[in-house]
């Protein structure tokens, strides 16, 4: 029995450490900021991808 409320506490200490533990929250902040720049670089890119196809185009058959 005494095991088991040994292990109970270490649990409950732990758990409660974790929750006030707030250093990973800026760096999951700025992951997402970098993961929502890179979507908008990509739908960027795959809006302007033809455009800039036909200017090169259009460029290296004027040559």
């Amino acid at each position: 029995m005494t095991n088991l409320l040994a292990v109970t506490t270490y649990c409950t200490n732990a758990i409660a450490a974790l929750k006030s533990d707030k250093r990973g929250v800026t760096a999951v902040e700025y992951a997402l900021i970098a993961g929502l720049i890179a979507a908008v670089i990509a739908v960027g890119v795959a809006a302007l991808g033809k455009t800039v196809d036909g200017i090169f185009t259009s460029v290296n058959t004027a040559m």
